[in-house]
């Protein structure tokens, strides 16, 4: 056999025993959550797990793998957090099995973190705005209440967007706290609007030359003076577009 012939060979043969080898270095992982029962808290702890990813995955990397289990009590806290619960423990086990891993997770979420001190305020001329009081009461953070993150971004956003559609489009939070004393499971919030002044319609005027200003003038729904509405302003919009004229 000539010799260049011999060498091609080789490198065939090398070439072939590193693919043959490549697939010795991926595994799969099987992930148990136990302890948890609420199906909300469940589905976010699932999502928050990283590890949890690669499930299914028979190509993943043995290091990957074990970087991510060492991460997912991290995880699991944090997707804990946003429910009230502030001091889980946590059982976690890595296991070798045929293939890859077993991870196994035990979560017990502790004591839930209740509401303290509660401070919902409207400042400036908006604080006698019926609608922004009916707002307040509306929230559902109440005292001794347990800590829910959604309710508080909640009850933030109702009352911002309570303000704007009023009219106070400079409504601003000077104070807006959710402050978690994990030590004793306590949670205090504290929400200051305020509000500015109310906005009024000025000057309407449409440009446009192909329809009759008195014609057009009765799908104006706003005048001047009366208090800024956003939605006012989009059904004027809206009216203004379903007659053809306008984009």
């Amino acid at each position: 056999m000539p010799a260049h012939s011999l060498r091609y060979c080789k490198a065939f043969v090398a070439a072939g025993l590193l693919f043959a080898a490549y697939p010795l270095l991926a595994a799969t992982v099987d992930v148990q959550l136990k302890g948890i029962r609420d199906d909300a808290i469940r589905n976010n702890t699932e999502g928050f797990l990283a590890i949890k990813k690669l499930e299914g995955n028979d190509s993943a990397r043995p290091r990957a793998i074990r970087r991510l289990h060492r991460r997912a009590e991290q995880d699991i806290q944090d997707a804990l957090r946003p429910f009230g619960f502030y001091n889980p423990v946590i059982r976690s086990e890595l296991e070798p099995v045929d293939g890859g891993y077993k991870a196994t997770y035990v979560v017990d979420t502790g004591p839930p973190t209740t509401l303290r001190d509660i401070r919902i305020e409207i400042t400036g001329p908006g604080s006698g705005e019926q609608a922004l009081r009916d707002t307040v009461q509306a929230s559902r953070l109440r005292a001794d209440a347990p800590l829910r993150h959604p309710l508080y971004n909640a009850t933030k956003s109702a009352i911002r967007d309570t303000a704007f559609k009023l009219g106070y489009l400079d409504a601003r939070f000077t104070a807006h706290r959710l402050a978690v004393d994990p030590s004793v499971n306590r949670a205090d919030v504290e929400l200051v609007l305020e509000s500015g002044d109310a906005y009024e319609f000025g000057e309407i005027r449409i440009d446009q030359d192909v329809l009759d200003p008195e014609f057009l003038n009765r799908y104006v729904n706003v005048r001047t003076g009366e208090r800024f509405d956003s939605s006012e302003l989009v059904n004027l919009q809206l009216h203004l577009a379903d007659l053809g004229y306008f984009d």
